[in-house]
């Protein structure tokens, strides 16, 4: 993995044209172009652009197999992919076959001569291009298809209105993105949707992504957007007695004894710190009855953690309600952090990365309060297209969870390594000096939201997170989930 990577960081430092080819679009090329992907905008300081292109990317990917797919499946049918009646009749019949044997077809592509290219052009100086390309001609009932979408989907963006499709186009598209989603991502991060281009030439289908560096310029705040920011600045300051207690955690002399006596001086607190440590959350096998039990059993590490999740959760339920669901993945979430930092020996980051565990959805609560149906129906869609949530919700809602909760932990004077953490959980690139924290959030987030091992998948992770722990195949990824679980 390693050689690979500085084969191709070399031809970007040469500048020189990259391409891949295959017959069929397995996970193994669609990571290969990943990588590559990721490696030029890293190397042209535009790591922040990774995750919208590579769904770009992997739609055209997809849909340029699924036209090759197409081609072949008319044939073995003796259908006339021109014939305006076959292929309505034909459409049909093989959007099932690709969900009931895609593999059926996929060994075909070979005998039929069938491949896909990607191509990335241009990419050192001001301008990025790159091709998609597959050698089965786009139809004519296909290109208006598209063409008419891209037009709809311009006048509902002079409305300032997203643009989803209705029933019959959604269900069009089968299991990608589809073209409407495609063209706000883009919007949404600062590339005009005028950027791609679909067309035919020399007995190929070409989709070009064309754009300037310089003109990548993000859409202002809408008007939630700009209500939610309005919200948290009159956030309420984060508890000073916890902030104190938090305070004489930083010597490195302070007893454990000496901040239970603390925290028994606020009898409020005293009794929630107990109500979390006997929560389901730590699973422990007696109950404990006193602060002191409490605080020895937690040690600094894990009572730090609680206090700045009670601390958060204190304000944030007075503020906008109680969202149980949230505060109980956070916790689980942490809980694997915290098994995964032990695993990893990362013991100068572990009481950052069990706190981050915590925290690091804080910004969910204040997007539910919103719209908790919107809320709700992002993650749905998001399960469903393979999406990270950011992305959809500031289409929907004009700001991601985690950059509402990095201003909330910004707005509370956190440490930067956690407001760092919260802020980019989901975009480990984007992690800076705190990677190791950002990484091992990342991890165990996807741990929690995948919690069946056939649900684990190697494909899905950032190659930069692969590679800090060292998993180089979806076996290793069951191990090292495997291995957590172990310790829970």
């Amino acid at each position: 993995m390693l050689a690979e990577r500085e084969n191709i960081l070399e031809e970007i430092k040469n500048k020189q044209i990259i391409r891949f080819e295959t017959d069929s679009a397995y996970p193994d090329f669609i990571d290969k172009v990943d990588k590559t992907l990721t490696s030029i905008l890293q190397v042209r300081k535009y790591p922040h652009l990774k995750i919208p292109l590579a769904y770009v990317f992997r739609e055209f990917i997809t849909n340029a197999e699924k036209a090759n797919l197409k081609r072949i499946f008319f044939k073995l049918n003796d259908l006339y992919i021109d014939v305006p009646e076959d292929y309505n009749k034909g459409s049909i019949a093989f959007k099932q076959a690709l969900q009931e044997d895609i593999e059926s077809l996929r060994i075909r592509q070979r005998d039929y001569r069938k491949n896909i290219a990607v191509v990335f052009q241009k990419y050192s100086d001001d301008e990025f291009t790159a091709f998609i390309i597959n050698n089965s001609v786009i139809t004519s009932q296909e290109a208006a298809g598209i063409n008419d979408k891209i037009k709809k989907y311009l006048v509902f963006k002079k409305m300032s209105e997203p643009y989803f499709g209705n029933a019959e186009e959604e269900a069009s598209e089968g299991a990608g993105l589809g073209i409407y989603l495609t063209l706000q991502i883009l919007d949404q991060v600062g590339i005009n949707s005028t950027a791609i281009r679909i067309g035919a030439k020399d007995k190929q289908t070409i989709s070009k992504i064309s754009f300037k560096y310089s003109q990548v310029a993000p859409p202002p705040y809408n008007e939630l957007a700009k209500e939610i920011l309005k919200t948290l600045e009159t956030l309420p300051k984060f508890p000073a007695n916890i902030k104190s207690i938090l305070t004489k955690l930083l010597d490195p002399d302070v007893s454990v004894m000496d901040v239970a006596d603390q925290v028994q001086t606020d009898p409020s607190l005293s009794a929630d710190v107990l109500k979390l440590v006997n929560s389901a959350q730590f699973a422990l096998t007696r109950k404990i009855a006193s602060i002191k039990e409490a605080v020895n059993f937690l040690g600094i590490k894990g009572l730090k953690g609680i206090l700045y999740s009670y601390g958060s959760m204190q304000v944030l339920n007075d503020s906008f309600g109680t969202v149980a669901e949230v505060w109980d993945h956070s916790y689980e979430v942490g809980a694997y952090a915290s098994k995964l930092s032990k695993i990893m020996n990362l013991k100068k980051e572990e009481e950052t990365i069990f706190s981050a565990g915590l925290l690091h959805d804080i910004g969910k609560i204040v997007l539910m309060t919103f719209d908790k149906e919107k809320a709700k129906n992002i993650e749905k869609v998001c399960e469903q297209k393979g999406m990270e949530l950011p992305i959809l919700e500031e289409i929907m809602m004009g700001l991601s969870h985690a950059i509402i909760g990095g201003k909330i932990a910004e707005h509370w004077d956190f440490p930067q390594s956690l407001i760092d953490a919260i802020t980019h959980h989901h975009e480990p690139l984007l992690s800076g000096e705190n990677k190791e924290v950002i990484y091992t959030v990342y991890m165990a987030n996807h741990f929690s939201n995948n919690k069946h091992i056939e649900d684990l998948n190697y494909n899905s992770l950032e190659t930069e997170v692969k590679d800090f722990f060292q998993i180089t195949n979806q076996e290793d990824l069951l191990n090292l989930f495997e291995k957590v679980k172990r310790l829970m």
